[in-house]
């Protein structure tokens, strides 16, 4: 499944991202439906050819997956980038 897809199709009022530092990590939390949705989000990422990134924030694109305690939001990137010019 394409990413755009699983972002459309979610319910966003169960899906609360929280993700904080701690320190010298970074904490990604929430409820079973909530990692689920990462983890299909991830995996959509890795498999799709037409992008190699997606950003989400609590302040912008993708704010509603996040709980009102999130303090920053994720760039998930794919490598090789499919965006970077070839010599």
């Amino acid at each position: 499944m394409k990413v755009n897809k699983i972002l459309e199709n979610s319910n966003t009022e169960k899906i609360e991202l929280n993700i904080r530092i701690l320190e010298d990590q970074v904490l990604i939390e929430g409820t079973e439906e909530t990692l689920s949705f990462l983890s299909k989000v991830i995996n959509a990422l890795a498999c799709q050819e037409e992008d190699c990134g997606l950003q989400l924030s609590p302040n912008g694109a993708g704010k509603s997956f996040f709980s009102k305690e999130s303090e920053y939001g994720i760039y998930i990137h794919r490598l090789p980038c499919g965006h970077k010019k070839q010599p």
